[in-house]
């Protein structure tokens, strides 16, 4: 499946004049590395609202037992 989709970006840049086109079929064809994009980014910013929540409890106890 891979050698298949890599022989069509192959044929797609010997046929083509304009690299940013060939590049641009090649990140549009491969739908899941979006998804893979997609869950990063999800995990990453709920990692980050996770560790602003877990700073304002430490704070708040501080604040609570001092």
């Amino acid at each position: 499946m891979l050698d298949v989709y890599i022989e069509n970006i192959r044929s797609l840049h010997r046929n083509s004049n304009c690299k940013r086109t060939t590049l641009y079929f090649s990140v549009a064809e491969i739908p899941t590395l979006w998804n893979l994009y997609i869950v990063f980014l999800m995990v990453y910013f709920i990692s980050i609202v996770w560790m602003k929540r877990e700073v304002l409890e430490e704070s708040s106890s501080l604040f609570v037992f001092y």
